[in-house]
């Protein structure tokens, strides 16, 4: 019963994290989308978030602003936040 019990638990934690992270990502493409005028999509995981912007190339001041909202929204430190124009290729030899 006990195992189920905390299974359970574990489960609705579970979702409640993937809400929490759902809303984080729709907060933060919403003030991006106004603030800056472009679209993004933004995926948080544990520790992490990536920012895919429909931008080619990205100012430093453009890329400082998404940075400062993703903290502001997240409490993630800078270097836990990547920011990604939306052709951001990786070459491999």
């Amino acid at each position: 019963f006990w195992r189920v019990l905390f299974r359970s638990q574990d489960a609705k934690e579970q979702k409640q994290e993937i809400v929490d992270n759902m809303t984080k990502e729709t907060t933060i493409e919403g003030i991006i989308k106004s603030s800056n005028d472009m679209d993004c999509v933004a995926t948080l995981s544990t520790g992490a978030i990536t920012v895919v912007v429909e931008k080619e190339v990205l100012t430093e001041q453009e890329a400082t602003q998404i940075a400062q909202v993703v903290k502001d929204q997240t409490g993630l430190d800078l270097q836990d936040i990547k920011i990604l124009p939306k052709n951001w290729k990786v070459n491999c030899v």
